[in-house]
C-alpha cells in the first residue's frame, strides 16, 4: 500500500490517536467506548488501521484477550506527524468527534446541490439515523441559520441547503478555518501560498506586498481560505449572480488589487471570474486589511459621528477622557473600516474572542459601549471578535496614557559632554519613566516653557521656587540620586489616573452589609464572574487570610491590600454601600480590595483616593441608584 493511495477517514484517525496515547494494550470495547462508536464500527476499521500503519513503518500487535497495541512505542511522535501532515495535506479533521463530524457533514451538504439521503449520509458517517437527524438539528441552529441558509427537508427526497452562493462559501470558509485552527495549521496552509514553485499562490502574496496591503497570520489566512473556496465553487459551477453596491468600492486600492489578483487566478486555473466575484475579492481585502495600517482615514461625517459619541459615552459611563492624538487618529481608521465592513455584512476573526473580557476587563467593556455605539448608528452588530479587537485598541490607548514617561527638562551647568553623561546614567536607570525632552543651562531656563515638561532635574540646588517637581542629582549620577528620582516618581500620586485602576464588571453598590461574610460573597462573585478561571474557594481563602493589609481612610474608604494577588493583572473590585457598615468602630461607605503584586500601584491608589471628600462620599452613597461613573468622577482629572 502507497502513501499516496492512502484512504483514511475520521474514525481511522481516531482510532491510531487513541492507541498511540494508550500505554498498554486496548480491546475493542474500550475503543468504542472512548470514541462514542460501536464495536462494529472498531472491528471493521481495524483492518485499515492496520495497513495505514503499516504503510507508515508502524505495526499492529494483537493478542486475545488484551486487545490492539502498535508495537514500536518509542517513535511515536514521528508517527503523529506523519498523520498531522497527512490530515492537513487531504483537508480531513485530525481527531474524531462529534463537532468534527458535524462540520463534515455541513462540507458535504454545502457541496451538492441535489437532495441527498438521510439514512445515506448516516451510513457514510458511521452514525446511527437518530444521531444524525440531532447533528441537522444542530448545525441548522449553529451554523446555518447564522450565515443565512437554510435546511430544507423533504420526505422521500431527503435533505439540502438552500440560500445565496456567498452565504454557502461562507460555511466553507468557516469550516476550513476551524479545522486549520483546532490542528494549528495556519503557518503551513500559509506556507503553500510563499513557495515560489507554486506562481499563481505566490504571485498573490507579491501583489498584496506591492500595494501594500498588510495583514496579520490569521487575517491573511482568512482571506487565503476565501479564494481557496472560491476557485473551488467556480470550478464546480457555482458563481456569484450578485453582490453588494459596487460604487461603494471603485476608487478603493483594494478594488484595483482584487482585479489584479482575478486576473491572476484567471489565468491559472483558465476559468472566468465575472464582476461580482471581483467585488467580493475587494471587500475581503478591506474586511482582511489591518485598520491601523491604512494612510488613508476617512473623516466622512458618520466615521466622525461614531468616534465622537463613543468616546462622549465613554466618558459618561466610565469617566475615562481619550484626548486626540495618534490613538484618535488610528480609533477614526478602526471605525470608518468597521463601518464598511457591516455594510457589506462581513465578518472578521480573532482566535482570543473567548478570552478578551478576562484579559482585558477594562478595555473589554470601552469596546462594547463602542459596539453599542456602532450598532446605533449602523442597525448592525459587531461580532465577538469584532470586540475583541477593539478590546486590545483600547488596551494599548489606556497603556499609553497610564505608562506616560515623565518629559523632562535637565539643566546640567558644565557643558555638552558633562549634560550628556548625566542624561545617559538617567536613562539607564530611570529609561521606563523618564522621557529627557531638553537639556539646558541654568542661564537658559527663563527661555523654556515649562508647560512642556512635568519634571526638572538639575545637577546644583536651584536657587529660586520653581513652578515644576524638581529634583538634584549630582555630576556624577549615585545610586542615591537614582533612589531619589525614583521615589518622587513613584510617590507622585496627584497624577495617578484612578479612573483607569477599575472597571464597571468589578464594581457594585449594595444597599447592606450585616457581615464580613457578606462582603466575601459579594466580592468573590464579581471575582469569578469576571475571571472563570477563579475558583471560589481560593478567592475565599485570599479574601480572608490574616495577612491581608487593611488601611482605613479619613474619608470613609477601606483598603484592602491582599497577601497575594489572584492573578498576574492589577484589579481594583469596589463595593459602595448605601448605609455603613462598621470596621473597627469606623463607619464605612466604600470597600476597596487591590489584588496586586505591584505595591507602588498599590500605595498610589490608596493616596489618590484621599482626595475624595467624606462629605461627597456620602451623598453618593445615599442618594440612591448610584452608577459606576458617578464613583469615578470623585477622583480629580488631573491628567
Amino acid at each position: 500500500m502507497d502513501a499516496t493511495n492512502l484512504s483514511i477517514n475520521s474514525i481511522d484517525t481516531a482510532i491510531i490517536e487513541y492507541l498511540i496515547s494508550c500505554q498498554d494494550y486496548s480491546d475493542s470495547y474500550q475503543i468504542a467506548r472512548t470514541l462514542g462508536i460501536n464495536r462494529r464500527q472498531v472491528r471493521s476499521e481495524i483492518v485499515n488501521v492496520r495497513e495505514i500503519l503499516s504503510c507508515f513503518g508502524f505495526s499492529l500487535e494483537s493478542k486475545r484477550s488484551k486487545g490492539y497495541r502498535i508495537v514500536e512505542r518509542d517513535h511515536l511522535s514521528e508517527l503523529q506527524q506523519q498523520l498531522k501532515r497527512y490530515a492537513f495535506e487531504n483537508s480531513i479533521s485530525y481527531s474524531y468527534s462529534q463537532e468534527g463530524r458535524r462540520d463534515y457533514l455541513a462540507q458535504i451538504l454545502v457541496s451538492h446541490c441535489d437532495y441527498l439521503k438521510i439514512d445515506d449520509l448516516a451510513d457514510s458517517l458511521y452514525v446511527s439515523r437518530s444521531t444524525l437527524i440531532n447533528d441537522l438539528s444542530v448545525l441548522n441552529e449553529s451554523l446555518l441559520k447564522k450565515n443565512h441558509t437554510l435546511l430544507e427537508n423533504k420526505a422521500r427526497k431527503g435533505v439540502r441547503i438552500t440560500g445565496k452562493e456567498i452565504s454557502k462559501r461562507e460555511i466553507l470558509c468557516d469550516l476550513f478555518f476551524n479545522i486549520y485552527s483546532k490542528n494549528n495549521y495556519y503557518i503551513k496552509f500559509l506556507d503553500s501560498f510563499t513557495d515560489e514553485k507554486c506562481e499563481m499562490e505566490h504571485n498573490i502574496l507579491a501583489t498584496l506586498r506591492r500595494y501594500d496591503i498588510v495583514m496579520s497570520d490569521i487575517a491573511l489566512c482568512d482571506f487565503l481560505i476565501y479564494l481557496t473556496v472560491m476557485c473551488m465553487r467556480v470550478c464546480a459551477g457555482e458563481t456569484l449572480n450578485d453582490s453588494p453596491d459596487p460604487s461603494l468600492l471603485r476608487f478603493q486600492t483594494e478594488y484595483d488589487v482584487a482585479r489584479i489578483i482575478s486576473t491572476q487566478i484567471s489565468n491559472h486555473l483558465e476559468i472566468y471570474l465575472n464582476e461580482y466575484e471581483v467585488n467580493y475579492i475587494a471587500i475581503k481585502l478591506i474586511a482582511k486589511e489591518s485598520s491601523s495600517i491604512r494612510k488613508e482615514i476617512i473623516q466622512d461625517e458618520k466615521t466622525l459621528a461614531v468616534v465622537e459619541d463613543s468616546l462622549q459615552q465613554i466618558y459618561e459611563r466610565c469617566g475615562i477622557r481619550f484626548h486626540k492624538g495618534s490613538h484618535y487618529k488610528q480609533f477614526c481608521s478602526y471605525i470608518d473600516t468597521t463601518l464598511m465592513i457591516l455594510q457589506f455584512n462581513e465578518k472578521v476573526r480573532h482566535p482570543y474572542y473567548l478570552t478578551a473580557r478576562e484579559n482585558q476587563p477594562l478595555a473589554y467593556e470601552l469596546a462594547l459601549i463602542t459596539a453599542e455605539v456602532l450598532h446605533q448608528h449602523s442597525g448592525h452588530f459587531i461580532s465577538s471578535s469584532h470586540i475583541a479587537f477593539y478590546s486590545i485598541f483600547f488596551n494599548n490607548w489606556i497603556q499609553s496614557i497610564w505608562n506616560r514617561k515623565r518629559r523632562v527638562l535637565l539643566i546640567c551647568g558644565l557643558g555638552v559632554g558633562a549634560t550628556e553623561s548625566v542624561a545617559h546614567e538617567l536613562e539607564y536607570h530611570l529609561g521606563r519613566y523618564l522621557d529627557i525632552r531638553h537639556t539646558c543651562m541654568y542661564h537658559e531656563l527663563n527661555m523654556q516653557n515649562l508647560r512642556d515638561y512635568d519634571l526638572l532635574i538639575s545637577t546644583f540646588p536651584l536657587p529660586e521656587p520653581i513652578e515644576l517637581p524638581s529634583v538634584t542629582v549630582s555630576q556624577f549620577v549615585s545610586e542615591d540620586d537614582i533612589n531619589r528620582v525614583r521615589t518622587l516618581i513613584t510617590s507622585d500620586y496627584d497624577n495617578f489616573q484612578a479612573e483607569l485602576a477599575f472597571s464597571p464588571s468589578l464594581f457594585c453598590y449594595e444597599n447592606v452589609l450585616s457581615s464580613q461574610e457578606d462582603i466575601a460573597d459579594i466580592m468573590i462573585g464579581m471575582l469569578c464572574n469576571q475571571f472563570p478561571k477563579l475558583k471560589p474557594s481560593y478567592v475565599r481563602t485570599t479574601l480572608e487570610s490574616k495577612h491581608n493589609e487593611f488601611t482605613y481612610l479619613k474619608n470613609g474608604i477601606l483598603f484592602m491590600q491582599l497577601e497575594r494577588s489572584l492573578n498576574s493583572l492589577n484589579s481594583s473590585v469596589v463595593c459602595l454601600l448605601r448605609h455603613p457598615y462598621i470596621y473597627n468602630e469606623q463607619n464605612i461607605h466604600a470597600i476597596i480590595v487591590v489584588s496586586s503584586s505591584d505595591r507602588d500601584y498599590y500605595d498610589a491608589l490608596r493616596e489618590a483616593s484621599r482626595v475624595i471628600g467624606r462629605d461627597e462620599l456620602i451623598r453618593l452613597v445615599e442618594s440612591g441608584n448610584v452608577r459606576y461613573a458617578d464613583f469615578v468622577h470623585l477622583y480629580k482629572e488631573e491628567w
